[in-house]
């Protein structure tokens, strides 16, 4: 192996780089991180992997520019919107709800940083807050209002 070995980026095929199974397995990463991440967990298995903070953020990142720049999947030629993000994000709150944890609060979390503005500056960052207190467990997020801002209780 040389150095420019090092540094060659491979070639992948049109068609297979950007694909849906893509985005909604980026988007399963945040959120099932996300989602232990609050409930104090640093790393998690997943799909036979370790996954932590990094790969999370660099899922939320890519998703996040996707989005941004219109990006189409191209197995369907579907542009990656900030709607078709949060369909996602809600089809998987909806099927891991029922086993508990913080899978509501995840989803609004990880919803409004795919879909926001700006990028922010880290997943962990905007989690923090929440897993400071235990005011947020339960119903903090009750399913009707899923995709909205959470409603915070004002004694906090």
């Amino acid at each position: 192996m040389t150095e420019s070995d090092l540094i060659e980026l491979p070639v992948i095929e049109y068609g297979k780089a950007i694909r849906s199974e893509h985005l909604t397995h980026g988007v399963l990463v945040v959120m099932a991180y996300t989602e232990a991440w609050l409930r104090g967990v640093g790393c998690i298995p997943m799909h036979g992997k370790m996954e932590d903070a990094a790969t999370a953020e660099i899922s939320r990142a890519q998703l996040w520019t996707w989005a941004k720049h219109k990006v189409q999947t191209q197995d369907d030629k579907l542009e990656v919107t900030e709607d078709r993000l949060r369909k996602i994000v809600a089809k998987e709150v909806f099927a891991k709800k029922r086993m508990g944890g913080k899978w509501l609060l995840a989803g609004n979390l990880v919803e409004r940083m795919l879909c926001g503005p700006t990028l922010d500056e880290f997943l962990t960052t905007v989690c923090y807050p929440h897993i400071l207190t235990t005011a947020y467990a339960g119903t903090v997020i009750p399913d009707s209002n899923f995709g909205e801002a959470p409603v915070v209780p004002s004694r906090l």
